[in-house]
């Protein structure tokens, strides 16, 4: 390999990347090699997929990619060509049919069909996909206060809170939303800091409450979290935000 890497002649480095045993031999060649015919003969049909994706990555005859993007059988490789793949309608119909969530969250990425990218937003099977579609949204703070709002993922309805402007919706979302991630999402967004503490009293969960307490910071209303919430995590983050030492006191004695 360290060889392979101090050739500059071509032919050499052809040679070596078509016949060498060695997967990583032939990807540090790769690494190196400038032949568009032999990048485009490596990224199809290469055994490895290391050295496949180095050429994917690599080849400048891109009349090849949308093949791999299709029909590579590594995910990491038809992930890689679906960032070079330049149609549309081959990027959206991968975004909602590969069979892997790593590759449609790349394709959804480059999505621009604001109408699918909602509709993979909800219906979407892996969380890191409808993810990334909900922050995909532009200039639909409408569609995004509305996901927010009613999605029936709770994923989405965390992802979308956490693009909100307006601090009514947001507020609301903290105190009412069925679901405790996306009531902590809200909670770091709320600026009023009467309604994080009354949520800090009121809220059932304690991820809730922690992150209350985080947003509230060094208060008088920590004494009594420190010493009395039910959660030991909720009383540990209490503690750690009070630095008045005869509160510390008191609290280390209950």
């Amino acid at each position: 390999k360290e060889a392979v890497e101090r050739l500059s002649e071509q032919s050499q480095l052809s040679n070596t990347v078509l016949k060498d045993a060695s997967p990583e031999v032939r990807a540090a060649a790769v690494l190196r090699l400038t032949d568009g015919d032999v990048l485009d003969r490596l990224a199809l049909a290469d055994t490895d997929a290391r050295v496949r994706a180095s050429a994917v990555i690599r080849m400048t005859n891109l009349s090849h990619v949308n093949q791999i993007a299709l029909e590579d059988q590594s995910p990491d490789v038809r992930a890689l060509a679906v960032e070079r793949v330049s149609e549309l309608p081959l990027i959206e119909a991968i975004a909602q049919k590969d069979t892997d969530p790593t590759v449609r969250e790349v394709a959804v990425g480059r999505v621009l069909d604001q109408h699918l990218i909602r509709e993979i937003a909800e219906n979407d099977d892996a969380p890191e996909v409808r993810d990334t579609a909900v922050r995909q949204l532009r200039g639909a703070e409408g569609l995004v206060e509305e996901m927010a709002r009613k999605a029936r993922s709770p994923e989405v309805r965390r992802a979308a809170v956490g693009r909100l402007n307006e601090q009514g919706l947001v507020t609301q979302i903290a105190q009412a939303d069925s679901s405790a991630e996306v009531r902590a999402e809200a909670l770091r967004l709320v600026q009023d800091v009467a309604l994080v503490a009354l949520v800090l009293e009121k809220d059932p969960d304690p991820l809730v409450r922690k992150t209350a307490v985080e947003r509230l910071g060094e208060s008088r209303k920590l004494d009594r979290v420190a010493r009395h919430d039910p959660s030991p995590a909720v009383r540990a983050a209490a503690t750690r935000q009070i630095h008045d030492q005869s509160l510390l006191k008191t609290i280390a004695q209950t």
